[in-house]
């Protein structure tokens, strides 16, 4: 009897941490959902990116036919830059790493492949910065004014569902 009982406790405690693991992995799959549902991936980087962005809101800012045939074709040469550009960046790290991992190689040759990755890296910011700055010029002053208020709405929002109102000291 005293067996059973002491089985019994063990398998309690041993399901009660099957339970809370099983919890815990729920809610981060429901957290990592809701990321992608505010335009986030699971690791915290945008989805949407520039003209692609405002073409899914093209109706709130009130774009036009014109605008709306201008932003698609920036999303489309825009995406075809970046994905060559993150192939060459893939490719140096994949060189760097090899690189490495030689013992026979010398560290000047290691270094350059690492300044590589950095400049290919930076490469790849220039060039979001740069498209922001066109799709921004595509939109009227009034656009753009929407889109800041849009903008301050959606942080509010989120900040609401994340934290709860929140209430200036006094």
């Amino acid at each position: 009897m005293k067996k059973i009982f002491i089985l019994s406790l063990i398998l309690a405690f041993v399901m009660t941490g099957v339970v809370t693991a099983q919890q815990q992995r729920d809610q981060i799959k429901c957290c990592d959902k809701n990321r992608l549902n505010h335009g986030m991936k699971a690791d915290g980087m945008h989805k949407r990116f520039g003209a692609e962005h405002l073409l899914m809101i093209a109706d709130e800012i009130n774009l036009t036919d014109e605008q709306k045939d201008k932003l698609k074709s920036m999303t489309t040469e825009f995406q075809l830059k970046k994905v060559d550009l993150e192939a060459e960046i893939q490719k140096a790290n994949i060189l760097m790493r090899d690189l490495m991992h030689d013992d026979n190689i010398s560290e000047s040759n290691v270094f350059k492949a690492i300044d590589r990755v950095t400049s290919l890296k930076a490469d790849m910011k220039k060039m979001h910065y740069s498209h922001m700055k066109s799709v921004k010029n595509v939109l009227t002053d009034e656009q753009k004014d929407k889109l800041q208020s849009l903008r301050k709405k959606h942080i509010e929002k989120r900040r609401m569902n994340n934290f709860g109102p929140q209430t200036k000291p006094q």
